[in-house]
């Protein structure tokens, strides 16, 4: 008769390796008390633990100096899949996992060793129980908290109704206390490994979505049955990564620790592509700061205004959706031109920018539009296809899907960054960077780079645009926001990221 669902484990990298099965938590490495040994170099003596907990089995690493690696990333902590292959160190033996239904005498005995006996553990009181008792009882003299009174009057009641359950009280609350410091150590150290991972997560699925986009590309007209099965193959892939970082970020309830314009900040820096398990506190103060600016301004609402009402605002947004990139890049024309289809810019060496989207000639002729006679003249050309707003629009798209998919590694906001220096010293900055989503983003551009302040003060214009449209009501706002942006305020889930850990 087969029993509950069992773990099963072998070598992938070596033909005929023995199997073992297991039904409850079992550890892997090198050591004598490890369930399965694997002597290899870089392999620690206790390297990782594959642990049923609340009847999910997971992977987690035990801080072993090489590391455990998952599909390529290394991992700190992962649910176990059916028929997952995870590496004792970034080059080291691979381990095949599969799951199973246990037979009797196959797997280790999970009920049994649950019903072995645990000895009681003992109640010992240290200095510091004692101090901490003294202060309850209010005989150290130190000023009391307000919870310190409370705890006080409580046991103030239990002492005049009975001594021994007084007594009984002290050495329960004591003892409570005393292990609250391990016991909060413990889970910040559950949530630094469950942050780990699933940073850890998502920058993977973001490297295969830019993988895929590449195949996808090369499928184009051919339409090769092998590489069309590939792509279904890594877009189903993706779909289950998006649910796995989807549970590890309600897990982690990123969402539930914000307030509501926070919640929306961090909703729109995943929907521009940027992790946002660990978007740093002071951008998000930035952020804030950025959208009383907009506010204290008549700009947004009357560039918005224009863009609805000449019916900009959907088109574009259409045409960037189309590619699969966020409508938010709308808010980039906002910011370059007030969405004004004959703006003229700032002369430069290869002459004026001019159009919505502040095109210079090169970079308008290399995305298909055709440049005026006038291009080093600080005037109006109805030659100049730059002010074609339709056909600018267009090449706006393919130059941001070229860069959000080269150089910005899918990060929407290193993007807006290309975006507004072209051709010059950020995007040198950018690409000097690891070719790695996780090491070329927003957040390790601000921490380890210089930003120029005009780049900076673009992203993040642009960025609190996007925010104050999820929900203008909520900061006050009265602007005419784009219906396909404007949406109800995100409760306290994963955000609302349309399901995809990407947002390319």
């Amino acid at each position: 008769m087969r029993g509950a669902l069992a773990v099963v484990v072998r070598r992938a990298d070596r033909g005929g390796a023995p199997t073992f099965q297991f039904a409850a938590t079992f550890v892997i490495g090198r050591g004598t008390s490890c369930d399965v040994r694997v002597e290899a170099p870089g392999v620690a003596e206790r390297h990782v633990e594959v642990a049923l907990l609340q009847g999910r089995w997971w992977v987690r690493d035990l801080d072993a100096p090489s590391g455990t690696w998952v599909d390529g990333v290394r991992t700190q902590r992962l649910p176990l899949r059916d028929g997952m292959r995870i590496a004792l160190g970034e080059d080291g033996p691979v381990l095949h996992l599969s799951l199973d239904l246990a037979a009797p005498g196959e797997a280790r005995d999970s009920a049994r060793a649950a019903a072995t006996p645990v000895p009681a553990p003992r109640l010992e009181f240290t200095p510091a129980h004692v101090e901490l008792l003294r202060h309850i009882d209010g005989t150290d003299g130190v000023p009391a908290g307000e919870h310190t009174m409370m705890l006080r009057a409580v046991l103030s009641h239990a002492k005049h109704r009975s001594a021994r359950p007084y007594r009984l009280a002290v050495v329960l609350l004591v003892l409570a206390l005393g292990g609250a410091g391990g016991a909060f150590a413990w889970q910040a150290r559950k949530l630094a490994a469950l942050r780990a991972t699933a940073e850890s997560l998502y920058y993977a699925s973001r490297e295969l979505d830019l993988q895929t986009e590449k195949i996808e590309e090369l499928v184009g007209p051919r339409a090769d049955p092998a590489l069309v099965a590939e792509v279904a193959q890594r877009r189903a892939r993706l779909g289950q990564m998006a649910a796995e970082y989807d549970a590890f970020v309600k897990e982690l309830d990123v969402y539930a620790k914000h307030p509501e314009d926070e919640r929306l900040m961090l909703r729109v820096a995943r929907q521009f592509g940027e992790c946002d398990v660990n978007v740093p506190p002071e951008f998000l103060a930035e952020v804030k700061r950025y959208v009383q600016r907009w506010s204290a301004s008549e700009r947004l609402a009357r560039g918005l205004k224009r863009a609805k009402d000449k019916g900009y605002a959907s088109a574009i947004g259409d045409a960037f959706a189309a590619r699969g990139l966020p409508r938010h890049y709308l808010y980039l024309a906002l910011q370059e031109s007030d969405f004004d289809a004959r703006a003229i810019g700032p002369e430069t060496p290869y002459g004026h920018a001019k159009g919505m989207w502040q095109f210079i000639a090169p970079t308008g002729t290399r995305y298909g539009l055709r440049i005026g006679p006038k291009y080093d003249e600080g005037v109006f050309d109805a030659e100049d296809e730059r002010f074609n707003w339709r056909k600018a629009t267009g090449a706006a798209v393919k130059y941001i899907h070229d860069l959000a998919s080269t150089e910005a590694q899918g990060s929407g906001l290193l993007v807006l960054a290309s975006y507004n220096w072209g051709e010059s010293n950020v995007r040198q900055l950018i690409t000097s960077m690891p070719e790695s989503p996780r090491e070329r983003n927003f957040w390790r551009l601000l921490r380890d780079r210089r930003v120029p302040e005009e780049t900076y003060d673009y992203v993040l214009s642009i960025f609190s645009a996007a925010v104050i449209c999820e929900k203008p009501s909520l900061f006050g706002m009265g602007v005419a926001c784009p219906e396909p942006f404007a949406s109800a305020a995100p409760g306290g889930d994963e955000g609302g990221a349309e399901g995809r850990p990407s947002a390319r």
